[in-house]
Order: structure tokens, then sequence, then C-alpha cells
């Protein structure tokens, strides 16, 4: 796993490298796939933002990890905290196959990395949600359209995403 028995920011870190190096190129391949197949029955215009973008936004975030260099200073890091992410994202597997652990193996890393030490939302900023809204930043602050309304999903991951809800943005 790669939050257990981590005790500082560098073991996280050197974890999060160790595993995104481990992906090939056929993985992000079974993964896109998998991503696609998932869309499918989505309108075309969430086909391609939920689909093609969500991938992007992973594949960029596994390259990131690769070539993270900063010294980890990690103040939000929580083992607790990271282990029931993983357990959230366990339970989004809709089948155990291949492309599907390929795929949460993927969302494990790049949501821990992208909570504990990137401090950015889980979501890219330019995908759009059901009516029409994005992720906003507004003084080093970021805002969800939808953060408040999953928070009682049993396997959304928006309790640990750092956006705070659009609604406390104040315009």
């Amino acid at each position: 796993m790669i939050c257990d028995h981590v005790d500082n920011g560098q073991e996280l870190i050197t974890n999060l490298k160790n595993k995104a190096n481990r992906f090939t190129p056929s993985d992000f391949m079974k993964i896109r796939s998998r991503i696609l197949q998932s869309t499918e029955n989505l309108p075309s215009k969430y086909r391609q933002m939920y689909g093609e973008e969500l991938f992007r936004h992973l594949y960029e975030t596994i390259d990131e990890i690769r070539k993270y260099k900063a010294t980890p200073q990690l103040p939000t890091f929580d083992r607790k905290d990271c282990l029931e992410l993983i357990q959230r994202i366990d339970l989004m597997r809709e089948e155990d196959n291949e492309k599907n652990k390929l795929f949460t193996d993927m969302v494990k890393l790049t949501s821990i990395y992208l909570i504990f030490v990137a401090g950015k939302p889980l979501h890219p900023l330019n995908m759009e949600f059901p009516g029409g809204r994005k992720i906003a930043k507004k003084d080093n602050a970021y805002y969800c359209p939808v953060k408040n309304k999953q928070k009682d999903v049993e396997i959304a991951l928006c309790k640990f995403c750092i956006c705070k809800d659009m609604d406390e943005m104040g315009e």
C-alpha cells in the first residue's frame, strides 16, 4: 500500500514515485480504454469531458509525480485519512479485472498525490460538472460546485479534496 507504514513526507513521496514509475504505456492504454468504456452511455458532451479530460488529468498527474523534486513538507498528510481514501477508492472498482485494477491503482496514486502533496483539486479545473459549472480558484483557494452535494455518497472522494464548496466563495 502507498501510505501503510509511512511516517513522513519523504517516505510518501518515495512510495508515490516508485508506483508511478511502474505504469507502462500498455497500462495507460488499458486505463484509457476502461475510462472510455465507463462513459459510453453518457451524452457526447460529458463523454468527452469525463473520458478524455479525466484520463489526460490522471496521466499528467502521474507524470508530475514522476518529476516531483521538491522537499516534502506535508502538513496535510494524515495516514488515517490516506487509508480511508484508499478504502473508498477500492469501493469504486466495478469488476475484478486488470483494467479496473490498473484504473483504481492510478486513482489511488493520483488522489494521494493531489491531496497530500500537491494541494490541488481531484478534478481538472476545466472539467465541467452537470449544470455547466467548473471548479473555480479565488485567492489561492479552490471551490467546487458539487462538494457538498457529494458528501454523503459512500464512494465520493470529496471529503478529502482540498476544494471548498462553491457556496463559500462569496460572489
